[in-house]
């Protein structure tokens, strides 16, 4: 059950994104001297750049108790907890959060193995029938589980450019956030129960949901603010009823808005914010569940389309991908990389 049920998590969110060279309906290829693919799009009137990457396995580890080993549980019959998290310092050395062995593991830009930090994410107790502990589903078995609320539970883990490690979890319907230098501890404090902890300029904030919280004053923003970039960017509609499909981008010294319209995308925009100071990347949802693909653009800040990027996922921003590798039974950290490089 096991098994099936962390194939169910990982494999629809990541099988579609490996390398393809068809390119998508409407996009049709230019000859050039440039090493990158050129193509005409829906989108501009002039050749585009698409790149193309490919995915690198960084750290492979099979699932237990030991160094580079991560772990698993099942707490019902429809939801499991494995590594949730996981995060790239500057040197590149990759930090996992291992949720169920109460730990976050360390790995070089290699993937080797360096450390485990010690950390409070995984306590209480798993599902048990008849005095047993529940890891495979058995046909006839009767829904009277025992199961103890789960008293903490690791969310997410995120660095700053100083590469300070901050680590938050949830601990009986509260936050905290722990806040590690050199991989030590140095600070410990509690705030709100959010989705998750969100690292932006050094400064911390809290997913609400609906708006965000600056951990350290409190204060609520509708977007997180970004003081290093000279502009702001802000979501609208192309027509009213359609899905959001209108980036804004709007100076701060000017107050003048650029808008770059993609009303001709089927789905709405999911993804979006500033790869660059001066690019800007834009990943418009399309299809649903096991076929949901994720287009991904980078534009610049006269609007203009620059590239479109291949064979990566939606969360390629950070170019590190983690998933659950069903046909050999390991759980991988990838790194998506330029093709042929």
């Amino acid at each position: 059950m096991l098994k099936k049920l962390v194939s169910i998590i990982f494999i629809l969110v990541t099988g579609i994104y490996l390398y393809s060279s068809e390119l998508p309906e409407g996009f049709t290829e230019v000859k050039s001297s440039s090493t990158y693919k050129m193509v005409l799009t829906p989108y501009a009137t002039y050749p585009v750049m698409i790149e193309e990457y490919m995915p690198k396995v960084i750290v492979e580890g099979k699932w237990g108790t030991g160094p580079g080993e991560f772990g698993s549980v099942l707490i019902d019959m429809e939801k499991g907890i494995m590594p949730r998290s996981i995060s790239v310092d500057s040197k590149g050395n990759i930090y996992v959060l291992d949720t169920v062995n109460n730990r976050i593991q360390k790995f070089d830009r290699e993937g080797k193995y360096l450390l485990s930090i010690p950390v409070d994410s995984y306590k209480g107790k798993i599902l048990y029938y008849e005095g047993k502990p529940i890891m495979n589903e058995s046909k006839g078995m009767e829904k009277t589980y025992e199961n103890d609320t789960t008293e903490a539970l690791g969310i997410n883990i995120a660095i700053d450019s100083d590469d300070t490690l901050y680590y938050y979890f949830k601990r009986n319907d509260k936050g905290e956030v722990w806040q590690y230098k050199e991989d030590k501890l140095v600070k410990k404090h509690e705030t709100k129960l959010g989705n998750s902890l969100i690292v932006k300029n050094n400064r911390l904030f809290l997913d609400m949901d609906k708006y965000y919280i600056d951990i350290n004053t409190g204060k609520k923003y509708e977007e997180i603010p970004d003081e290093k970039s000279k502009y702001t960017l802000y979501l609208s509609s192309s027509e009213s009823g359609l899905p959001k499909r209108i980036i804004n981008i709007k100076s701060k010294t000017t107050n003048k808005v650029t808008k770059i319209d993609l009303s001709k995308a089927e789905y709405s925009i999911r993804y979006y914010g500033f790869l660059t100071q001066n690019e800007i990347y834009i990943g418009v949802g399309k299809g649903y569940a096991s076929t949901y693909e994720v287009e991904i653009y980078i534009y610049d800040l006269e609007k203009k389309l620059i590239k479109k990027l291949e064979g990566v996922p939606p969360y390629y921003i950070d170019k590190y991908y983690f998933y659950y590798d069903e046909k050999n039974d390991v759980y991988k950290v990838i790194q998506y990389v330029p093709k042929d490089k």
